[in-house]
């Protein structure tokens, strides 16, 4: 179902509206004042990847392995692409890694 983004002509207020795949209407009503005059807006939309695309993508980043920072950077990104937490011993891995330190010495 589509997300169409609206603007009050009365108050301006910006609001949001999930529209079922059959609805014929292009008009909302404001949240904030009750009109019914609002200008449907131009927004930006998301296109679903899977997991396969976001690993694809991830992978042919093309990271420098013997960089630490770099690799800081590729392993923070793909925690948050794939919406997984790694957890504080990671974090703290990978930053003692990053300050050119022996991460394995604390561990």
């Amino acid at each position: 179902m589509p997300l169409y983004e609206y603007a009050c002509a009365q108050c301006s207020q910006k609001f949001s509206v999930l529209v079922g795949m059959t609805a014929v209407s292009d008009s909302a009503l404001c949240p904030r004042c009750g009109a019914s005059e609002a200008m449907r807006r131009v927004s930006r939309f998301a296109r679903v990847r899977s997991e396969d695309e976001h690993l694809e993508r991830l992978s042919s980043q093309g990271v420098d392995e013997s960089d630490p920072r770099a690799m800081q950077r590729w392993a923070k990104e793909a925690s948050s692409t794939m919406g997984e937490e790694l957890g504080d011993d990671f974090n703290e891995y990978i930053e003692a890694a990053s300050e050119a330190e022996s991460p394995d010495a604390e561990f």
